[in-house]
């Protein structure tokens, strides 16, 4: 029921209270604003929730502006009449922005991947004869080889384009991406490359006060911007955000979940002046389990403060 409700209410983005600290807030507010996204109820966005490969397509056919109610041919066994995507999938089959899953199933309600996302777009786009301008240059990622034959060439197109890339050299094609990312990712389609929203933190040096969830301790290493400790593609984070010193941190999203806000005690003297609130904004390859890594604004930084143990509360 709940993807159905994704998809049948209606709501203005500034209606939404789950978005309000978001990072990704300007592009909900712009792709909500177009039509393209609806809300979880007149007050939710579900920014954080997993977008599956039916939800992913509708949002294609509103991009597109098209009447889909005509596509009335079914293609796939797995795509029931009475499903929200219905129109939606079968107009996308016919005009070869998606091609399914063989054995004639879509597999709608599983969650879209990455390399999925790539390659539906790079067919949007010749479904729409557009090229759009390059942005960055091609660099092969350290998970190359992990990136399935059929999306390679539309994970690099991506990569041009700027408007799906890796970070810390990764592209992790298998991952899921959530709605408030996917609406980063539309809205760049369309030109719309949105500074990410600056969360009003609090003080940033109160030292940890009630209410705050005690995550534990953690190892933490520093990352900066530019190619010394971030890649080519400092210009975003793996969310889509534009990364921030003094803001964002990569962190495992299995440990804990990407926008969320969390306050680090730094343990050490020399990083002490450090401690405050962050925001979960990218991930990395050596960012696993009790692990930050915390950007500041140069490579000088990163050695000045060094590795070390902190302690990590999530903000409730």
């Amino acid at each position: 029921m709940i993807f159905v409700m994704a998809f049948s209410a209606s709501a203005f983005a500034n209606e939404f209270t789950d978005t309000e600290d978001h990072w990704a807030k300007h592009s909900i507010d712009y792709v909500t604003e177009e039509g393209y996204f609806r809300g979880l109820s007149a007050t939710q966005f579900g920014p954080d929730m997993s977008m599956t490969r039916g939800m992913f397509v509708t949002v294609i056919s509103r991009m597109s502006g098209v009447d889909i109610s005509g596509y009335t041919n079914a293609f796939f066994t797995d795509v029931p009449q009475d499903e929200y995507y219905y129109n939606a999938v079968n107009w996308a089959y016919e005009n070869g922005v998606v091609h399914g899953m063989g054995n004639g199933l879509f597999d709608p309600q599983k969650l879209i991947t990455r390399e999925q996302i790539c390659l539906m777009l790079v067919n949007y786009l010749d479904y729409l004869n557009r090229t759009p301008e390059v942005k960055n240059s091609v660099t092969k990622y350290a998970d190359n080889a992990m990136i399935s034959s059929w999306a390679y060439d539309a994970v690099y197109d991506m990569q041009e384009y700027g408007y799906l890339i890796g970070s810390n050299n990764l592209f992790r094609p298998d991952d899921n991406a959530t709605r408030a990312e996917c609406a980063s990712i539309f809205a760049r389609v369309d030109g719309e490359f949105f500074d990410n929203n600056i969360v009003n933190k609090p003080d940033p040096n109160p030292g940890p006060v009630e209410g705050l969830i005690y995550l534990g301790e953690f190892e933490k290493t520093f990352y900066c911007p530019g190619y010394c400790c971030n890649g080519k593609w400092a210009g975003q984070t793996a969310t889509g955000a534009i990364p921030t010193p003094g803001v964002t941190i990569a962190v495992d999203r299995n440990v804990i979940p990407l926008g969320s806000t969390v306050y680090i005690e730094f343990l050490d003297e020399e990083a002490k002046e450090l401690s405050g609130y962050y925001i979960a904004q990218d991930v990395g390859g050596g960012v696993v389990g009790k692990h930050i890594d915390v950007l500041v604004a140069t490579h000088e930084d990163c050695y000045r403060y060094g590795s070390g143990n902190i302690n990590v509360y999530l903000v409730n």
